[in-house]
């Protein structure tokens, strides 16, 4: 018996050496050194077509870094990296309370008769209908959306005012702060946008007037009209604009190439924002997975839709795009005498890889601010001891499994100051080793100190990131941070205005936010004005998911300036979207970027109106969007008569409606009754993994929510 052991640990042996042999090591001991890599160098592009049927986007890594944990006893704050000799440390910041838990109860304030400064600032909501009409009897709610930034006169965090004469006045507003505001009234479209206060007003004077549609030339646009909902059956489309002053205008989708309305046409153009666009379904689960109600905030259903992976079936090619379409009826259990028409569309863009894609130029901008010492989710017991920060470190060096040679990296630091830490790092996987590499050095020797700079951050990385421009290449931006600037300019309208000017140049940017408690409302601002994305960065499982996984739809887009219109049969009647937005009229609908190896679900509901045949009446969607590479205006057309769609895509529509209960259940549009009644009389049979994933978290939030 000894003997056989004997002669099986050398046949072992001989094996482990021929394998050791024929196998090349990536991996060297040399060092590289950034060098110049000149802009004629060529790409590589993706190979003449790349196939629409998508691909798992997995990276073998070659690397793998350790993560460091906090110490048992160690307080959020103190952070593993601190400033060496010679530095400042400007302290912790207070561990944040947990995420909303529950829909406050608003409080409600009488209308005053004249603007009065009470506590912090006022803000002055106009208010109207699309004809530009007093929405009068509408409420607007107010809710403070920093935890720990004060509270309304009323002691809450949450205020309530009826809108007379055209608009609702908020006093006591706490400057500086990011408030929701959030306007419903029955029969009308529910909309929302955020805003942060300035000081001033007092007496019949105010420096804050934002608007929901366009009362009087006075009024400052900031949000598309409030449009009237056809049916008494609530919607669920919310419209969330971007959050500045002054209007931010979307780029004009030529109209000669846009195919014009048939008589008697119903149609209409939406948005579900960026294909890669996710935070809201990342939050929600990490909320849920941890047996914490999620804050309703995140209940974005159009975010919900675009994180997940629906089956890939059926799809014809129109173009550039995978197109699928499928029409589900079912009862409607608020009015059994009806039935609805659910649309489901599936849209996918092209697929490509680490070594398919085209080479990139990418500027790194990290906080490394006080606040990055801090816990990244201190409610969180399985992952309470690691610091933001750390976080940060072990997602960008896990990022080098994605890089190729011919990626250049320029690395900016910001805190109370700037500063360039990397510059033209050219990457060589042949030569790589992470005990001597320039880039994992850099990253291994970021420490958190002082305050958030945030403005001088994105200055100086727009700097690097123009110098090192390069046509041949793909050029972003990428900020890591919790995004609470408190230092220097923090005027979001100002610094979206620099990523704005900057885009014109092809430099996109996106960002990633830190810890369950970054401002997302500030960085949702900074990418939409940057025509990127951004995602949640809470734990190793999202730094994963975004080196790995998600690095290339973060920074690489198949199509530009997109907008979607369907025109649909006269029979129907569209009664809710699960769309960010949607209007009739083109211009109102901010166009999107639609990024490589990403989908996106589209889920209307319709009504039937009329008493007529839908086999022989058509669904029709339109894609407008601009070649990333040439610029010139494309439309792809994808049309099906109902007959050829009835019970097509039914486990993916059913997905798409599972999700959506979710969203509404914690968003409150519906009870913890409802939900369940849906899914017995409608979905009842129905088996798939997202199903049996999204009905269990139904119900760990009604069973959370007791």
């Amino acid at each position: 018996m000894q003997k056989q052991m004997y002669q099986f640990i050398i046949l072992l042996c001989v094996l482990f050496a021929l394998v050791s042999c024929s196998t090349p090591s990536p991996l060297s001991q040399e060092n590289k050194t950034p060098t110049n890599v000149s802009s004629s160098l060529p790409s590589v592009a993706p190979s003449i077509a790349p196939s629409i049927t998508p691909t798992a986007s997995h990276v073998v890594p070659f690397y793998t870094p350790s993560l460091s944990l906090a110490s048992p006893g160690y307080s959020s704050g103190t952070g593993p990296t601190l400033a060496p000799p010679g530095y400042s440390y400007a302290g912790p910041t207070a561990v944040p309370t947990p995420a909303v838990t529950s829909i406050p109860t608003p409080g409600f304030s009488a209308i005053p008769s004249a603007v009065q400064q009470v506590g912090n600032t006022s803000v002055r909501i106009y208010v109207a209908d699309d004809k530009g009409n007093f929405l009068d009897g509408a409420t607007v709610t107010a809710e403070i959306l920093v935890t720990g930034a004060g509270t309304f006169p009323n002691g809450q965090t949450t205020m309530t005012v009826t809108a007379s004469n055209g608009n609702a006045i908020f006093n006591g507003v706490p400057q500086g702060v990011q408030v929701k505001y959030t306007l419903s009234k029955p029969g009308y479209t529910t909309r929302s946008l955020t805003y942060s206060a300035v000081t001033g007003g007092s007496g019949t004077s105010i420096l804050n007037d934002i608007a929901f549609g366009n009362p009087g030339a006075s009024a400052i646009q900031t949000s598309a009209p409030v449009y009237p909902v056809p049916s008494s059956m609530p919607t669920s489309v919310l419209i969330n604009p971007v959050p500045t002053v002054i209007p931010s205008v979307p780029t004009p989708i030529d109209s000669t190439n846009t195919p014009p309305p048939t008589q008697n046409a119903k149609y209409f153009y939406f948005s579900y924002d960026d294909s890669a666009s996710t935070v809201g379904l990342e939050l929600t689960k990490n909320a849920l997975n941890n047996n914490s109600l999620p804050n309703p905030s995140y209940a974005r259903v159009y975010e919900f839709l675009n994180g997940e992976n629906f089956e890939h079936t059926d799809l014809e090619s129109t173009g550039l795009f995978g197109v699928s379409m499928g029409l589900w009826e079912h009862q409607n259990i608020k009015n059994t005498n009806n039935k609805i028409y659910e649309l489901g569309t599936h849209i996918t863009a092209p697929y490509i890889s680490r070594e398919t894609r085209k080479n990139i130029v990418l500027t790194l901008i990290i906080d490394v601010s006080g606040s990055m010492g801090d816990y990244s989710a201190p409610n969180n017991f399985e992952i309470s001891r690691i610091y933001k920060l750390e976080l940060v470190k072990y997602a960008l060096k896990l990022l080098v499994n994605n890089l190729k040679t011919g990626d250049i990296i320029n690395v900016v630091t910001f805190s109370t100051y700037a500063s360039t830490k990397l510059e033209n790092y050219a990457f060589n996987p042949v030569n790589f080793n992470p005990d001597t590499d320039l880039y994992i050095q850099t990253i291994n020797n970021l420490f958190n100190t002082g305050s958030t700079n945030l403005n001088e951050g994105i200055d100086l990385g727009y700097s690097l990131a123009s110098k090192y421009y390069d046509s041949q290449k793909s050029n972003r931006v990428l900020m890591l941070t919790d995004a609470y600037a408190n230092t220097g300019e923090i005027d979001s309208t100002k610094i979206s205005n620099r990523t704005r000017v900057n885009n014109t140049e092809g430099i996109y940017f996106s960002g990633i936010g830190v810890g369950q408690d970054f401002n997302e409302a500030f960085l949702d601002k900074l990418t939409e004005e940057g025509k990127g994305v951004y995602a949640s960065l809470v734990s190793p499982t999202d730094a994963t998911r975004i080196a790995l996984e998600r690095f290339i739809p973060l920074v690489n887009v198949a199509a530009r300036d997109v907008q979607f219109r369907i025109d649909y049969p006269v029979a129907l009647d569209h009664i809710q979207s699960a769309a960010e937005q949607v209007s009739q009229v083109q211009s109102q609908v901010l166009p999107t970027n639609f990024s490589y190896n990403t989908s996106q679900f589209f889920l209307e509901k319709f009504d039937k109106i009329q008493e007529a045949d839908l086999n022989n009446q058509t669904f029709k969607i339109t894609i407008s969007y601009k070649n990333m590479e040439t610029g010139q205006q494309v439309t792809e057309i994808y049309e099906k008569k109902c007959s050829e769609i009835f019970n097509k895509q039914l486990s993916n529509i059913k997905d798409a409606h599972t999700i959506e209960l979710l969203a509404k259940l914690i968003k409150g549009e519906i009870t913890a009754e409802q939900s369940q009644q849906d899914i017995s009389t409608n979905l009842a049979g129905h088996q798939s993994r997202l199903f049996t994933e999204y009905s269990t978290f139904i119900n760990r939030w009604i069973s959370l929510k007791k």
